[in-house]
């Protein structure tokens, strides 16, 4: 009944034990700074961060030069796949416009709404952003690498009937100081574009339940197993852990509930993710 779309990555590579059964796609699979061009290597092949191989996903890119001295000084990636639906790809377009708007700093980006394929949605908001970064971005003399860079991907990664589980991974840098890569999981119905929430997964009744196993499934993307390890002063109790969480999804593996950086630990432990397998679960999905 339920069908992983083919992306062509298997489990996660980066070391994590995997009994703790960790997602499909996730930093173990996707370089954290997709697309980012590293300090002092200026017109390098080797400077771009190897993008990960998804059959389907496509990549727009633009750079802004100084025209002062050609120096480099802004730079923006947006990677898509996303099947043909309209319902899906208005919501896709959606979240490319959040992220558009946060790059510029405004919210005069509109929505596009005119599109046939992802491609046409992807290229609306690159050339949105470049046409932003050619008016606003500023001089810095002798600069090697933009002053900022943005990055988004978004990726189709399960599929059940009208159901689509969508993984999302957003990464910001500044003079090669850059924030880690925030990852994020959303199901969305095919048919109405309603996003799942956790009570249309999982019902209610059932959530003491997963308040009591969710810990013992939760691990940062350095590998830190949340059950073993102190988190003073980010001690939770079960109901408030669950209450934190940042999303929830459905993947091949199960329901995955995720948290931001910073929401359950501090930051050098990035995001957290769980994946309850279904034996562990009474789904109504």
């Amino acid at each position: 009944m339920k069908q992983l779309l083919s992306t062509n990555i298997g489990l996660s590579q980066n070391g994590y034990d995997q009994k703790w059964n960790q997602p499909t796609i996730s930093h173990g699979n996707i370089n954290p700074y997709f697309g980012m061009i590293e300090p002092f290597e200026r017109n390098a092949t080797s400077a771009i961060k190897e993008f990960p191989s998804i059959p389907g996903m496509k990549y727009r890119s633009c750079m802004v030069i100084c025209p002062v001295d050609s120096c480099y000084a802004n730079r923006a990636v947006i990677a898509l796949r996303c099947p043909d639906n309209s319902v899906l790809l208005n919501k896709i377009s959606k979240r490319l416009s959040d992220f558009t708007n946060k790059v510029t700093n405004s919210s005069a980006v509109k929505l596009c709404e005119q599109y046939t394929t992802s491609a046409d949605i992807r290229a609306y908001y690159i050339s949105s952003i470049r046409n932003f970064y050619s008016k606003h971005s500023k001089h810095r003399e002798g600069a090697r690498l933009p002053n900022e860079q943005h990055g988004i991907l978004i990726t189709d990664c399960w599929q059940t009937g009208d159901y689509y589980t969508f993984y999302e991974a957003t990464w910001f840098d500044m003079d090669s100081n850059g924030n880690q890569t925030t990852e994020s999981y959303y199901t969305v119905d095919a048919k109405s574009g309603k996003e799942l929430r956790l009570e249309n997964i999982v019902p209610k009744d059932d959530w003491g339940h997963l308040e009591q196993i969710l810990p013992k499934y939760l691990v940062s993307d350095t590998g830190k197993h949340y059950e073993a390890t102190n988190l003073e002063p980010w001690n939770f109790t079960p109901q408030e852990l669950l209450e934190r969480r940042t999303g929830c999804a459905m993947i091949r593996e199960g329901l995955v509930i995720f948290y931001h950086p910073m929401v359950i630990d501090g930051a050098l432990a990035g995001g957290y993710r769980a994946v309850v397998p279904l034996s562990e679960l009474n789904i109504s999905l």
